[in-house]
């Protein structure tokens, strides 16, 4: 069985993938992702420690289900 000649190739880590995807983007790029992913970060652990905006959340998403399924019925 041919497998295109990658046999050859060992496999990447995952560490050296994201070592390669470091060097393809300049480091404002960079920065710019990993301001952004500390501040979504942030505000999810804020939102996870407040257990009434949880309790809301999820209430919304399984009313909102429940609405759904009964629309369907009709």
């Amino acid at each position: 069985m041919d497998n295109g000649g990658y046999d050859d190739e060992t496999d990447e880590t995952l560490a050296e993938r994201f070592l390669g995807l470091q060097e393809m983007f300049p480091i404002p790029v960079r920065q710019a992702v990993g301001t952004a992913a500390n501040g979504i970060f942030n505000n999810a652990k804020k939102f996870a420690s407040n257990p009434s905006l949880m309790f809301a959340a999820v209430s919304f998403i399984l009313w909102a289900r429940l609405i759904q399924k009964i629309n369907r019925l009709n």
